[in-house]
């Protein structure tokens, strides 16, 4: 049987349930959020997991296939709200009330830890300079990157270079009020903007500026490869980050081939960070390099598959009944 954990809302989980409901496929989806709305109980007793939900015991042993997906995000629930709204309880107990949930939902990770992942929760977390050693070690090419924490580090740095301000973890999406709601993006230093800054401030990672002819977006799946090109560099909306986007005027995107070297360094590189999908975006710079930015683990691919035609929902699907049919056989062995 297929697990699917998730949260509600995700597109892309839901249209890879259709295609298992095609080919009458045993699975089971479970929504993080469902441990605060579901009775839910998991045991462990003589060294064994049981788990239950809404009063029906699930057999964790008909499970050997899990595709991990946007799971957990305490956050952006009603609990959350209600929590903030009502008690008007501070940060630090929030912060508890997060990691107690986020420990909770884990459990079933690791009662189900030695079967097949298609994105092992292990190994997300990776920072992302971490990731670009590793990509530059495997022989790509990266950005020149900076860790900076002093305005005058910095001013000595755009003297030289062009920089773009990026977050070092994930671009976090806030939301203040009742309307109101901001998401981080990559911008460019500006020279003009420096004397603003406080003397120091909380390390921020900057990056030399790439002068780009086009992005690629790449959804990665055991060692296939689905490339995707965005032409965004003309748009000063999504110069910058495709992700600020221009609904009025979409950029055009339209499937692409990679050359055989590049799939290489990509396979080699997903091989060294133990990810086998991910969503991982690229810049073809006007220097005819090709640049590696970064990989999300559990990054959307309804992006690519729509205007590409990919067809990647029914891939993920089929994939996840293939390393179910073969976690379930070397159990028989």
């Amino acid at each position: 049987m297929v697990l699917i954990l998730s949260n509600d809302g995700d597109l892309s989980c839901d249209l890879v349930q259709d295609w298992l409901d095609f080919y009458h496929y045993p699975y089971l989806r479970i929504n993080s959020w469902e441990f605060l709305r579901k009775p839910i109980s998991v045991s462990l007793v003589n060294g064994e997991f049981s788990f239950t939900m809404a009063g029906k015991k699930i057999d964790l042993d008909s499970i050997h296939s899990i595709w991990y997906r946007k799971y957990g995000l305490f956050r952006c629930t009603e609990t959350y709200r209600r929590l903030i709204s009502t008690h008007k309880m501070d940060e630090e107990l929030i912060n508890h009330l997060s990691k107690e949930y986020a420990r909770s939902i884990q459990t079933l990770l690791i009662a189900l830890k030695d079967e097949k992942w298609l994105t092992n929760p292990m190994y997300m977390n990776v920072s992302k300079l971490e990731v670009l050693k590793v990509a530059s070690d495997c022989g790509l090419n990266t950005s020149a990157t900076y860790l900076v924490n002093d305005r005058n580090q910095l001013a000595h740095l755009v003297e030289k270079k062009n920089l773009i301000s990026k977050s070092v973890f994930d671009p976090i999406i806030a939301e203040w009020g009742k309307r109101n709601r901001g998401m981080m993006y990559t911008v460019e230093v500006n020279k003009e903007e420096l004397s603003a800054l406080p003397s120091s401030f909380l390390p921020s990672m900057v990056q030399e500026k790439l002068e780009k002819k086009y992005e690629l977006r790449i959804f990665y799946l055991n060692g296939k490869m689905y490339p995707m090109a965005i032409f965004s560099q003309k748009d000063n909306q999504t110069q910058l980050d495709f992700r600020n986007y221009n609904w009025e005027k979409p950029n055009r995107m339209e499937p692409c081939k990679l050359n055989v070297d590049l799939k290489k360094k990509i396979r080699k590189l997903m091989y060294r960070l133990h990810l086998n999908c991910g969503s991982i975006d690229l810049i073809v710079a006007k220097d005819g390099k090709t640049y590696f930015l970064e990989v999300n683990p559990t990054g959307q691919f309804g992006m690519v598959d729509f205007p590409c035609n990919y067809g990647l929902h029914k891939i993920v699907a089929e994939e996840l009944i293939k390393m179910d049919n073969y976690g379930f056989k070397n159990k028989i062995i």
